[in-house]
């Protein structure tokens, strides 16, 4: 019986070295088995009314397409933030010009943008947009998907 459990432990012992192995080699530079795909993703654009006015501090934010699984069809928040303002708040808001920039780092491929005025008379708005990236000449990272730089401009109607 003693025998039977020395040999269990060694057996335990020599499958989770293997295993250890395993996992160390494919974690080598030419192994893409694990990490997540990355971008440089930037949108910007103004708001204004349909008088042609800019609209202030309106909030503007991404929602990502999921394609697959239990959430396939549905648009799920996706972490974005104001790279001109430094704090990294959720989305971004329109400055006194109407304008704003949005940046984001995961890899987004349909994506909506919201805009919802601060200003209750006026109507929110979105629009779906397809990402497509551009790769830089010299950058060799197998998770690297590029970068993007989209404009999208909304004219807010009255309620």
């Amino acid at each position: 019986m003693e025998k039977a459990t020395n040999l269990k432990k060694w057996l335990s012992a020599m499958l989770g070295v293997i295993i250890s192995l395993l996992g160390f080699s494919s974690c080598d530079e030419h192994a893409d088995m694990y990490g997540s795909p990355y971008t440089e993703f930037e949108l910007k654009g103004s708001v204004t009314d349909t008088d042609g006015n800019p609209v202030e501090n309106a909030s503007i934010t991404i929602k990502q397409k999921y394609e697959h699984g239990d959430l396939a069809g549905q648009y799920m928040p996706v972490y974005s933030w104001d790279p001109t303002n430094g704090d990294k708040r959720k989305g971004s808001f329109t400055n006194v010009r109407g304008e704003y920039v949005l940046a984001a780092s995961p890899y987004l491929d349909e994506i909506r943008v919201i805009c919802t005025p601060e200003n209750t008379d006026l109507a929110a708005d979105s629009t779906d947009i397809q990402v497509t990236y551009t790769k830089k000449k010299g950058k060799k990272d197998d998770w690297y998907e590029g970068s993007y730089e989209g404009v999208v401009n909304f004219v807010l109607k009255k309620k």
